[in-house]
């Protein structure tokens, strides 16, 4: 109970993480699981709700109409085991997501903070990330919940370097952005690449 609370408590001060109890990479993706449960169960009565809907209009649809008499061409069991095996997949490899996102926050936030001048180590990053991974409580959130854990991870990274690691919210919040920027960078060089080579 005193975990889950710390979970929750999580999303207000990150930093918290660092005094016990820990929540460790274990014990974070075990208090996210259930969330990320909760959104595939909800997608999947989303889905099988569209599905209804699609099927009633498909079928007041006179058959001259064009939309109507391809009808018979959709599988809609089909279309929805297709949902149902990838959300089941995606539960059951979901604490594989979980640790390679935790590896990948690991090695940038190590390359990025040695090249401010900082001395990190292993369980500090830990506690910081694993601190973040309270954000997969928006996944009860239905459509936006994903959108809501991505922006509340990048704030409670955030908030969490900022604190522990005595450095500026404006470089934390460079840190902990920077793969975002990268992909921009790259994007706009993609651009003007084709630019000059359409010249």
């Amino acid at each position: 109970m005193e975990l889950i609370k710390k979970y929750f408590k999580n999303l207000v001060s990150p930093e918290d993480n660092f005094y016990s109890p820990f929540i460790d990479l274990k014990r974070a993706i075990f208090l996210a699981w259930p969330f990320y449960i909760f959104s595939k169960i909800v997608f999947l009565i989303l889905v099988v709700k569209f599905l209804q809907q699609f099927i009633n209009f498909i079928g007041a649809m006179p058959e001259e109409v064009a939309f109507g008499s391809f009808a018979q061409f959709f599988n809609y069991a089909a279309i929805f085991k297709m949902f149902f095996f990838s959300s089941i997949l995606g539960v059951i490899f979901f604490p594989l997501l979980v640790i390679m996102d935790y590896f990948f926050w690991k090695i940038l936030l190590r390359w990025l903070l040695t090249k401010t001048g900082r001395v990190v180590t292993d369980e500090n990053l830990k506690l910081i990330i694993t601190s973040s991974f309270s954000s997969y409580i928006f996944y009860i959130f239905p459509f936006i919940g994903s959108a809501m854990k991505r922006i509340s991870q990048l704030y409670l990274l955030t908030r969490s370097l900022g604190k522990t690691q005595n450095i500026s919210v404006g470089l934390s919040l460079f840190i902990v952005c920077f793969p975002i920027i990268l992909q921009i960078g790259l994007f706009i060089s993609l651009i003007l690449a084709a630019y000059v080579a359409a010249i």
